[in-house]
């Protein structure tokens, strides 16, 4: 950021995929929209089967705690806004006279917090949705997948929770409860044939199981990808419910690149 010149600074992450309008659009939105803070949502890009099965179970995660750009941009709760690191536009002006991101740097998703601490201090924060003109593969293979939300899910998330201690221990609940819960159903089911159990259960199981398939078909095809890989959510589920607890358990310690760190 000292090195750059401009009004406008950008960051970005090195595995990301700009299009070429993307610098242009951005800057037009941040002035027609009176924007400190700018970001952008793009493609999760998700080509092997560990990627394919447990991304999507975190991004609900992430969607159901922070709900869609929109509902960012307008809360007027600090804790609710949040901004992408692989695409962030900052006015070099506000984030001078804020202090940059030295104010964030006990934290681990410093994206997020970054723009809670500056919408705290008076900057506008505005997120968008730009599938078009960003893409990005996060994680390549099982390995970078639990180390890169092992490292996020909770010690990262766990300082954008409202409520304080509460919040966080509500969050911490419910990061386990969520693929308890899918995998419910089918586990009745499978149970059913092994040991008979009466038909008001198993109805519920078909039931509840079917509602699952159907609601991972929408999120995958809202994902650009066909609705029919819903049937290795449960897989998915079973990962993401093992990356929760080593996360819960490591709580405010983190690993990364061989590097250990403890967070606020």
């Amino acid at each position: 950021a000292r090195e750059a010149r401009g009004d406008f600074l950008c960051f970005t992450d090195a595995d990301t995929l700009h299009g070429n309008e993307v610098v242009v659009r951005s800057v037009n939105c941040i002035n027609r929209r009176e924007a400190d803070v700018f970001s952008v949502l793009g493609t999760q890009e998700m080509r092997t089967f560990w990627e394919l099965a447990i991304m999507p179970q975190v991004f609900v995660v992430i969607g159901g705690r922070f709900g869609g750009t929109e509902d960012v941009t307008s809360s007027s709760r600090s804790v609710d806004k949040m901004s992408n690191g692989q695409c962030l536009f900052i006015r070099r002006s506000v984030y001078e006279k804020l202090g940059g991101h030295s104010v964030v740097r006990a934290h681990v998703s410093d994206d997020i917090m970054i723009a809670q601490r500056f919408f705290e201090r008076g900057a506008k924060v505005v997120l968008t949705h730009g599938p078009s003109h960003l893409s990005t593969r996060m994680y390549s293979s099982l390995e970078t997948i639990r180390g890169g939300w092992g490292k996020n899910i909770y010690a990262g998330f766990r300082s954008a929770m409202p409520y304080g201690a509460t919040g966080r221990f509500l969050f911490a609940v419910v990061l386990l409860l969520m693929p308890i819960f899918e995998l419910a159903p089918l586990t009745v089911l499978l149970s059913s044939l092994v040991r008979p159990l009466s038909s008001v259960v198993v109805l519920w199981g078909s039931v509840a199981s079917a509602g699952i398939f159907g609601f991972w078909g929408v999120v995958y095809r809202g994902l650009g990808r066909s609705p029919l890989l819903a049937v290795i959510s449960p897989v998915g589920a079973i990962a993401a419910f093992l990356i929760f607890v080593k996360a819960l358990l490591r709580k405010r310690r983190v690993t990364w690149k061989e590097r250990e760190y403890v967070v606020e």
